[in-house]
């Protein structure tokens, strides 16, 4: 059956199959997205050593973000408020003044105006006193909640 449309013959080169080529690796950044810690206003306890672990676990999952420490400590310190921030100013000032500031410092300075003097101790007597009132998994996270820090050797 012949065609009503004459066939031109080309000169075209076929073109290579390829094939398909993966980008080449990039450094991404951490995916983890974690919340911004809450405001710390200098109450003592349970949610000193809360603010305490926000810090540290955003230290530790965005290290490109905080690369010094008075980078660190000025992170730490734009979370606190009422008595905490005016508990701070020293450290702020450090960073303002571009001194020599430890983040070790700061939180060892911290434990010691925020968290319970007596905290061993007290985690001893809560251990001890220490009812199963609710679900083993219930017990166990309370109980869990006052070991930690606490010396081994005291939970026997």
């Amino acid at each position: 059956m012949p065609s009503n449309f004459p066939l031109k013959r080309t000169t075209a080169k076929p073109k290579p199959t390829s094939m398909p080529h993966s980008p080449p690796p990039t450094s991404r950044p951490n995916s983890m997205v974690l919340a911004k810690p809450q405001p710390f206003n200098g109450t003592r306890g349970a949610a000193a050593k809360s603010f305490v672990g926000q810090i540290l676990l955003h230290t530790v999952t965005y290290p490109d973000r905080f690369p010094t420490n008075s980078r660190k400590v000025a992170f730490s310190i734009s979370f606190m408020t009422d008595y905490a921030a005016t508990w701070s100013q020293p450290y702020l000032m450090k960073v303002f003044n571009a001194e020599e500031v430890a983040l070790e410092e700061l939180l060892d300075d911290f434990k010691s105006s925020f968290f319970y003097p007596n905290c061993q101790h007290h985690a001893e007597v809560a251990l001890q006193s220490l009812p199963q009132t609710g679900t083993v998994s219930a017990y166990t996270q309370e109980f869990n909640s006052h070991a930690v820090g606490t010396e081994e050797a005291s939970l026997w």
